[in-house]
């Protein structure tokens, strides 16, 4: 290639370098003057005559070159410099400055990182942001949701206190002082939530994340003393949560889900899902709901078709008289849960300890608080083979407003697995009168009759949810098995695999075994839009005639239990 030729090679190259630089230094002239000394290094060589083999990676490393210089520079800056505001030249003396400097000599150094471990929320966000991330005060106004003059008197004081001139990187890490905050979530046996409970323990989690750490690369972070930190990591790595690299270093054994994803590059999610985006970030449990709700179209159509076709089937299978819509909550959950299980639950506990198999993750709060905006359900399958009965229940964690039609399935107001299925197994298999009970057993009987899972006419105890014999539930399962369930089941799989597809490039190939996990845990999520799909096709409603009333509003004492479905063994 000619002189010219990578002249016009080099065009090619000017914005992404100026773009590389503007993503990376502090302000748009630095990053202006980076570009142009790093593109001035380059012409400069292709003038020269230099041949290049491969000038892509030569122009590359020349970027990366000029840009740890730029650091350097920045590094020596500020320990020459006192950075100050605009209102803040005269903030301290030179009488000060030398004070200053002695501290810095001495044994108080100490003393004032102990301080900075005491700082609020908002002043740990602007310390970092100023002197670590080299941002402006107004970016960290904005960032922090305060008013500039607040900023500017909160790091005034701030510098009066730590003695800005202290080396900020001597500092421990930034979780020693400005902590991540995460919920758990967990499925089958084993108790991690126990082992991750504690704000120390999540941010050991979160630091080893895809990143091997010795025991002192986790006290230098922290800035906790190595014993707290030996006898932490002792138990995250008993109980799994943990495991060890080949070079002895610990890494975390379990996915963490950040905050948000960048989905400027996504091409998972339709174009018509961007009405959910309002910037180019999104949390990860909003992504993976904006994927299922974009698919689960198809899927919810073949669950109606196949449920109003065995509808008539599965009511004469129940001991109940009911409103229909009533036994088609039961009916709609049995056959999706049958769907889910065949489809995405056949995944291997990937944590096995003494205490039990589980599979587990954490996920980055969002300001600190719970609010990812995401319907959440759990599942709770349960049976009794001493009493002959089974049962499945599904309770919503979250719900998003009062009038919501999901209100009825609040763990608090419906079907949770708790239930006394001793109590109804005998109800069900004794002729004896409710006046021929004893007086615990009624005191029972008149409790969860006031709960709306059992009801007393002329005398004998009846139950009020959904119960099959033996041969109704065989019949029942082998209809989900037929030829429509199997539509159904293609239908999920597409789904899944998008999902697969998804979560495979958001998490490291090392965590690959717990896919199937997290697959398993994000496709429950089509259990809120499978519930919205039968209410508009008045399949099934959520307000009801006695004891509910024609509102959506429960008392404290009424209990939803067509979210069950219960059957001999």
């Amino acid at each position: 290639m000619s002189e010219n030729k990578f002249h016009k090679e080099l065009e090619a190259y000017v914005d992404r370098v100026f773009f590389y630089c503007v993503k990376r230094c502090n302000t748009r002239e630095d990053a202006e003057d980076l570009s142009q000394t790093i593109l001035l290094e380059i012409t400069i060589a292709i003038n020269k005559g230099i041949i290049f083999n491969n000038f892509d990676y030569y122009i590359w490393a020349i970027v990366k070159n000029q840009y740890a210089k730029y650091q350097k520079r920045k590094i020596l800056q500020r320990e020459k410099m006192i950075p100050v505001e605009e209102g803040f030249l005269n903030a301290f003396d030179s009488n000060e400055k030398s004070v200053l400097n002695k501290i810095i000599d001495n044994e108080q150094f100490e003393t004032l990182v102990a301080q900075m471990k005491l700082l609020s929320q908002d002043y740990s966000n602007i310390l970092y942001g100023y002197y670590i991330e080299d941002k402006t005060l107004k970016v960290i106004s904005e960032e922090t949701n305060l008013p500039l003059g607040t900023v500017k008197n909160k790091l005034f004081t701030l510098r009066k206190k730590l003695k800005e001139v202290l080396k900020m990187e001597r500092l421990p890490g930034k979780k020693a002082f400005l902590p991540k905050r995460f919920s758990t979530s967990m499925c089958e046996n084993g108790n991690p939530h126990q082992l991750a409970g504690s704000l120390i323990n999540k941010n050991i989690l979160f630091h080893s994340y895809d990143n091997p750490c010795s025991l002192e690369d986790y006290s230098l972070e922290l800035g906790i003393s190595l014993p707290y930190i030996e006898d932490a990591v002792e138990s995250l790595y008993n109980g799994t949560l943990l495991k060890k690299t080949e070079d002895e270093r610990f890494i975390t054994n379990f996915v963490i889900l950040p905050k948000e994803y960048d989905i400027a590059q996504n091409t998972l999610i339709e174009e018509s899902s961007r009405r959910y985006i309002a910037v180019f970030s999104i949390t990860p449990l909003t992504l993976l709901l904006i994927l299922i709700e974009e698919n689960s179209r198809r899927y919810i159509a073949e669950l109606k078709k196949i449920c109003m076709q065995y509808f008539d089937d599965y009511k004469a299978s129940v001991n109940l008289e009911c409103d229909d819509q009533l036994l088609m909550w039961s009916l709609m959950f049995e056959v999706n849960a049958s769907i889910e299980e065949r489809v995405a639950g056949n995944f291997l506990y990937s944590h096995k300890t003494s205490s039990g198999d589980f599979d587990f993750h954490m996920t980055e709060l969002i300001d600190g608080t719970d609010n990812n905006n995401i319907w959440k359900f759990s599942q709770n399958s349960y049976f009794s083979k001493v009493h002959g009965i089974c049962g499945r229940a599904w309770p919503s964690h979250m719900y998003s407003g009062i009038s919501d039609p999901k209100n009825c399935l609040l763990s608090t107001r419906s079907a949770n697995g708790s239930e006394p299925f001793d109590l109804f197994a005998k109800l069900m298999k004794t002729n004896l009168k409710y006046s021929e009970f004893d007086d615990h057993v009624k005191h029972q009987i008149n409790k969860y009759t006031n709960k709306n899972y059992l009801q007393i006419k002329n005398d004998k105890v009846m139950i009020n949810f959904p119960y099959l014999s033996k041969s109704g539930i065989a019949k029942l399962r082998n209809s989900i098995k037929s030829a429509d369930g199997e539509k159904l089941e293609v239908e999920l799989r597409i789904i899944c695999d998008k999902l697969k597809k998804l979560i495979t490039n958001h998490i490291p190939k090392y965590l690959y075994n717990q896919i199937d996990y997290l697959i398993f845990s994000s496709i429950s999520n089509i259990r809120s839009f499978v519930i919205d799909g039968f209410i508009e096709a008045n399949l099934i409603r959520s307000t009801f005639s006695e004891p509910f009333q024609s509102n959506s509003e429960f008392k404290d004492e009424d209990h939803f239990v067509y979210n069950m479905i219960a059957w001999d063994c």
